[in-house]
């Protein structure tokens, strides 16, 4: 089910006020790719630009690596009410994983479909059982070019 433009401003503000839920908010405000968001480094992240370079994929079985096209790889502005997720979750590192788990580690994707769910009851906001899923959506349900909406279901 398609979140609301309202929802995902809901899910924007929500995860920009906990550091663990910061890549919700990269997600909903750019309709960046899961596994997108999971490769970014903080060195990714330009934050006098507020942008993220997405240069790279991420997955538990193959690790980090480049896109599957050169399509993927490109430059996102952050918009201004996810920037602070962003900047929480960098904090003072200045390398590694953007978004890291308790133990300083990659996060990995199935932790954060389990956490999706329970950001949502938490936020009470009813919609997708995925973040890809509630994220492709809701773009498509907004009419967002054919282009973002297929780097979404991926």
């Amino acid at each position: 089910r398609p979140l609301s433009p309202e929802a995902l401003a809901c899910v924007i503000g929500s995860a920009s006020t906990r550091t663990d839920d910061a890549p919700f908010a990269l997600l909903a405000a750019t309709g960046c790719r899961l596994g997108e968001s999971l490769a970014l480094d903080v060195a990714d992240f330009d934050p006098v630009a507020g942008t993220v370079s997405i240069t790279k994929t991420y997955s538990a079985r193959h690790g980090v690596r480049r896109p599957k096209s050169d399509n993927g790889v490109r430059t996102l502005r952050v918009p201004a009410p996810a920037l602070p997720a962003i900047v929480s979750a960098v904090g003072s590192r200045k390398s590694g994983a953007l978004f890291t788990s308790g133990g300083g580690r990659r996060r990995q994707h199935s932790t954060l479909q389990r956490r999706w769910r329970g950001f949502l009851a938490a936020a009470g906001i009813g919609g997708g059982n995925t973040v890809a899923g509630a994220m492709a959506a809701s773009f498509i349900s907004r009419r967002t070019p054919c282009q973002r909406q297929s780097r979404l279901k991926r």
